[in-house]
């Protein structure tokens, strides 16, 4: 059995996006702070496994994005590794890269990139896990 997420679509209100913003804000200071190298992401899962894990996320239409709310999930670490991964960008073009893909519309109750057709970032920008 697979959960469901029956939510309806709704426009993403500006006070998200500022809280969403205040949330990578802080979490670009946490980065700074981190002692450990930043990890890179395994690459894309092929064959069977990609086939299942795009399967099983398709049926629950993103049951398990509920969460996500308007930090998605996305800590110090995760900032860590996106400015290893892109050290062209300083802290505000990670912000800007971040807020670039934030739908306008997205889920209720649901993960702020949880968008009409899934996830609106792309896997090396999403929070390990």
């Amino acid at each position: 059995m697979v959960p469901r997420n029956d939510r309806p679509l709704a426009p993403v209100a500006a006070d998200r996006v500022r809280r969403f913003r205040e949330h990578v804000v802080k979490a670009l200071r946490e980065a700074r702070a981190l002692k450990s190298a930043a990890t890179h992401w395994p690459p894309q899962p092929t064959g069977f496994a990609a086939t299942v894990a795009t399967v099983a996320c398709g049926l629950c239409k993103g049951s398990c994005c509920r969460h996500g709310a308007d930090d998605a999930y996305l800590d110090g670490h995760t900032m860590a590794r996106v400015r290893s991964d892109m050290p062209e960008l300083d802290a505000g073009g990670v912000v800007r890269l971040y807020l670039k893909r934030v739908p306008s519309v997205a889920y209720e109750d649901s993960c702020i990139f949880h968008g009409s057709d899934g996830c609106t970032l792309e896997r090396s920008l999403r929070a390990e896990g």
